[in-house]
């Protein structure tokens, strides 16, 4: 089910003309390890250790930061200089 949303999530990006760049994967895997209080490659090893695919998060951050991304764009029906 998460691999469906994170899908449409990045279809729906691609349509606004949003693009996440590696540089921001990066940056957010880097946020989630400082959340854990660890490096990059501290939480690269932990994970790997407990048996996850590292390279399976990257799809997963690349769709959240566009859907946040998408949020944060103005509805096309609200008026010029609207903000939530």
């Amino acid at each position: 089910m998460q691999l469906r949303f994170e899908k449409r999530n990045m279809r729906e990006a691609g349509n606004a003309g949003i693009k996440i760049s590696d540089a921001e994967v990066d940056a957010g895997y880097a946020s989630i390890a400082a959340h854990q209080q660890m490096t990059a490659a501290q939480l690269t090893d932990a994970l790997v250790r407990a048996g996850a695919d590292v390279a399976t998060l990257r799809p997963g951050i690349q769709a959240a930061l566009a859907e946040a991304r998408l949020r944060r764009r103005p509805h096309p029906d609200a008026p010029p200089g609207w903000r939530e």
